[in-house]
This record gives structure tokens, C-alpha cells and sequence, in this order.
């Protein structure tokens, strides 16, 4: 009787636990399916993120290159800029201030004005453009710049004619001619000429 009684539900169980688990294997494979699915998804948006990130860090190393290389090129064409301004202020107010005058040379009214502007259009575009160069290097031009303009600008004064007439301009004119000329022949300016 026993077994009677415990023989359907032996069979009931078996039935439910071949139920659970074929119940159980479809939601693993189904769950296996969708993981492998998803995992498979997360790779290739993580490589898709990946590249894009390879391809943003290559631009913002092509925009560096870009930015650093005409800056480069700018600081290139500055230096360059100021070097021939100023050697040709060197020059003219060399030619300005030298005790030797040679036939046929414009006069020293002449050579004046055009020292002055060799050394105004200098200093205008190095102040305009000094933000390229270095401050040690700013700093030494900017002297230089001084060296040239201070003792050209004093002498100057005592060439126009009236000043050169009068009893002052008699009196003090040699003496910022010589500090012009040993300004332009015996300090540091001659270095900047090499």
C-alpha cells in the first residue's frame, strides 16, 4: 500500500525535477546566450571607444605639432626681423656718428634722420614683437636698443643747425659726438654686429 501510495508520487517528482531542470537549462542557455551576447557587445563598443580615443589623442597631437611648428616658424621670422633692423640701425647711426665723412655722403642733418629711424623702426617692432623672444634675450635687445638710441638721440640734438650756432651747442657738441662714437665702437654694440 505504501507503495502504491508513494509510486505516482515518485514518478510526480521525477517529472517535476526533469521539469526544474530542463526549465532550469532553458533560462541558463537563454541567460548564456544573452551574457555572451552582451559581453560580446561591450567588447566591440570598448574597442569602438578605444579608436576613438587613439584617433582623438592623434588629432590633439597633430594640432600640437601644428601650433608649436608655426610658432616656431613666427619666433623664426621675429628673430630674423630684428636682426636686420637692427643692424641697420647699427649702421646708419654708425655712419651717423663717425668722425670720418667721406665726398659726396649726405650730410650729418641727413644721416641723423635716418639713424633715428632705423632706431625708432627697431624698437617699434620689437615692442610689438618681443612676446616670441625669450626674456633673458628681450632684455639684452632691449639694452642693446638703449646702447644705440641714447647717445645717437644726444648727439643728434647738437646737429641741428641752430642749436649747433649757439654757445651750448659750440660747447657740448664734440663731447656727444665722442660719447656717440665710442658708444657705437667700444661698448658691446660691436659684439652684436658678429
Amino acid at each position: 500500500m505504501i507503495n502504491e501510495i508513494l509510486a505516482p508520487l515518485g514518478l510526480g517528482a521525477i517529472i517535476i525535477a526533469a521539469v526544474s531542470w530542463l526549465a532550469r537549462s532553458i533560462v541558463l542557455s537563454i541567460i548564456s546566450k544573452d551574457l555572451e551576447s552582451y559581453k560580446a557587445k561591450l567588447i566591440m563598443e570598448n574597442e569602438k571607444s578605444i579608436e576613438l580615443l587613439k584617433f582623438d589623442l592623434r588629432n590633439k597631437a597633430l594640432e600640437y605639432e601644428i601650433k608649436f611648428g608655426k610658432l616656431h616658424d613666427k619666433r623664426a621670422e621675429v628673430i630674423a626681423e630684428i636682426y636686420s633692423k637692427l643692424a641697420e640701425a647699427i649702421y646708419t647711426t654708425t655712419s651717423f656718428v663717425s668722425p670720418t665723412e667721406f665726398e659726396g655722403e649726405p650730410s650729418k642733418q641727413e644721416k641723423a634722420k635716418a639713424a633715428s629711424k632705423a632706431i625708432w623702426e627697431l624698437w617699434r617692432y620689437f615692442q610689438k614683437n618681443k612676446i616670441y623672444i625669450s626674456e633673458p634675450i628681450s632684455l639684452q635687445v632691449d639694452n642693446l636698443i638703449e646702447k644705440i638710441r641714447k647717445p645717437a638721440l644726444e648727439f643728434a640734438f647738437f646737429v641741428n643747425p641752430e642749436i649747433e650756432k649757439s654757445d651750448y651747442g659750440q660747447k657740448n657738441k664734440l663731447e656727444a659726438w665722442i660719447k656717440a662714437w665710442d658708444a657705437m665702437t667700444k661698448t658691446d654694440i660691436p659684439a652684436a654686429r658678429k
